[in-house]
Order: structure tokens, then C-alpha cells, then sequence
């Protein structure tokens, strides 16, 4: 019984991630394809981005990139922007929080984003 279960469980999860990911990237390329004036028939469209999933699993099953490295090359420069660089940002243009933009703590914050951010170029390219 628990690998009839357990097939049920990974098709629902392949079946969701994948009506999840074709429906956002039609939506990506029908934007796209409206801002330039034109239009794409859906079938024809679900065809190709059938093709693309394909194509793009195959790749990734070929190269077989660590999923662990990615989520700690790329995870903690993007806690990052969130922690340190965001609330900056939202000091210059929030109109409410103008109040605390001017102080020396801020230039702090702001190099100490940039510092933990640049992780990611230095992983890239050592």
C-alpha cells in the first residue's frame, strides 16, 4: 500500500509544480507577446512550453547541479538585499519613513549589504 501512496504523492507534487511553472511562464510570454502587439493560440503555446520543460528538466537532469549549493550561494545574499538593503531603500522613497534617512548608520547598513551580498561573486567566480 505505502508505493501506491507514495506514486499518488509524487505524481500530485510533479502535477502541481508543473501546472504551477507552465502557468506562469505562459503568462510571462503572453505579457510579453501583448506589450509587442501580438498573440500566441494557447494550444500552440502549451505546446512549447511543454517542449521547454522537457528541454529544461533534461538539462538539469544531465548536469545534476547541488541544490544545497544553490540555495547557499544564492539564499544568503537575498536574506540579505531583504535585511539590509530593502529598509534603506524604503528610507529614500517611503515618504513616512524620510524621517530616518540622513544618519551615518544607514552608509553602515548599506556597505555591510553590499559586503554580504558580494558573496555571491565571489562564489561565482572562485
Amino acid at each position: 500500500m505505502a508505493p501506491i501512496i507514495a506514486m499518488i504523492a509524487i505524481t500530485k507534487s510533479f502535477l502541481g509544480h508543473y501546472l504551477g511553472a507552465r502557468e506562469g511562464f505562459n503568462g510571462m510570454v503572453i505579457k510579453s507577446l501583448r506589450g509587442k502587439g501580438k498573440s500566441i493560440e494557447i494550444n500552440k503555446l502549451n505546446k512549447i512550453t511543454a517542449l521547454f520543460m522537457l528541454v529544461t528538466t533534461w538539462i538539469v537532469a544531465t548536469l545534476n547541479p547541488s541544490i544545497l549549493g544553490m540555495i547557499e550561494t544564492l539564499g544568503g545574499p537575498i536574506i540579505a538585499m531583504i535585511l539590509f538593503l530593502m529598509p534603506m531603500y524604503a528610507i529614500q522613497k517611503v515618504p513616512a519613513m524620510r524621517k530616518y534617512s540622513g544618519h551615518i548608520s544607514n552608509v553602515f547598513v548599506v556597505i555591510m549589504g553590499l559586503i554580504a551580498i558580494s558573496a555571491i561573486f565571489y562564489s561565482l567566480f572562485s
